[in-house]
């Protein structure tokens, strides 16, 4: 999970969330691009343990090379479409899987299929610790598909840090019902973390990003939808 801009201040924020520990065991579903770093580097040369799961070749093809954490190339998705092959826009590498509820995909110059995975499944393979320390995810939009293919009451992540726009509830509610609770919101994700844990909240981002501004968020996204629908007709 890459942030260009705030990269650092995120990677320190992980380091402290876990008490600059340096055991734990890290999960990154979607690494995006190799030459922006993630947050997750911090962690690993701190000493953790990390499995990496990139779905786009060329970019776990670099990530064996540059990192020391287990890389898995695949797509993470539902139990119900898993083994099926699904399509992968290469423009760029921020690429985004053609599955879950992506409204208007990016454009592409083209598509390659890349084996598709549940996260247990990758998970079970690179016998991974139980609980989890950390888990991000930042899937180009499917990031719910990739945490329907998880065993929560198996893994238990101490922590969720989840690529959200916040145009709808869809991940914060699912989380919530997974029985998490959202603590922070920085650098486009919302930290998670069990209902239960003494973790404090940043109250007044929350209820500014996900109540007041979410309408007005609503509101964009179903307009660009509609333009979207409009260039497409005019083609």
């Amino acid at each position: 999970m890459t942030a260009p801009s705030s990269q650092p201040d995120e990677a320190q924020r992980l380091l402290e969330f876990f008490n600059n520990s340096t055991t734990g065991c890290f999960v990154e579903v979607g690494a995006g691009n190799p030459a922006q770093g993630s947050i997750t580097v911090p962690l690993e040369a701190a000493g953790w343990a990390g499995v990496i799961v990139e779905p786009r070749p060329d970019v776990a093809a670099f990530l064996v090379t540059a990192r020391s954490a287990s890389i898995v190339a695949a797509a993470c998705v539902a139990p119900d479409v898993v083994g099926q092959p699904m399509p992968l826009r290469g423009a760029n590498p921020l690429s985004s899987i053609d599955v879950g509820r992506r409204s208007t995909p990016p454009p592409s110059n083209y598509v390659i299929m890349v084996p598709t995975r549940t996260l247990d499944d990758v998970l079970r393979e690179a016998e991974a610790s139980e609980p989890l320390d950390l888990l991000t995810l930042d899937a180009g939009g499917v990031e719910l598909d990739a945490l329907l293919g998880l065993d929560f009451a198996r893994w238990q992540p101490r922590l969720i840090v989840i690529a959200d726009p916040v145009v709808d509830w869809q991940r914060h509610q699912f989380l919530k019902e997974s029985g998490y609770r959202l603590i922070r919101r920085a650098a486009g994700c919302g930290w998670y973390v069990p209902a239960g844990s003494a973790a404090k909240s940043e109250h007044w981002t929350i209820v500014r990003e996900y109540y007041l501004l979410l309408p007005f968020r609503m509101t964009w996204h179903a307009l660009r939808r509609l333009n979207a629908r409009i260039m497409a007709t005019a083609d």
